[in-house]
């Protein structure tokens, strides 16, 4: 994203990027099954398992980015969601005026 921008790579090119670092971000900010992250059963540790499988193959952006798809929320919405609880959380902590 940052780098493209500075060679001058025009926005139809940085922004798919951009959106796919930000719909990561707020997929490691926001696990769509918080308890599957915590092995405390058979099913879970098999789950922990094929995670580490996928990862192996796919690294882990590629393992976040298919999870994240096949939760149903779309790359866009996710970098959507993202900005906007950045916004948010700028707003607080701008200083009062």
């Amino acid at each position: 994203g940052k780098v493209a921008e500075r060679v001058g790579w025009a926005d139809p090119r940085v922004s798919p990027l951009r959106d796919d670092v930000d719909a990561l971000r707020w997929y490691m900010a926001h696990p769509i099954d918080p308890a599957m992250r915590i092995i405390s059963s058979c099913e879970s540790l098999q789950r922990f398992r094929k995670d580490m499988r996928v990862q192996a193959q796919l690294g882990e952006a590629g393992r976040y980015r298919r999870e994240l798809l096949e939760s149903g929320v779309t790359i866009a919405e996710a970098a959507r969601r993202w900005r906007l609880e950045q916004a948010q959380k700028a707003e607080h902590v701008a200083p009062a005026q």
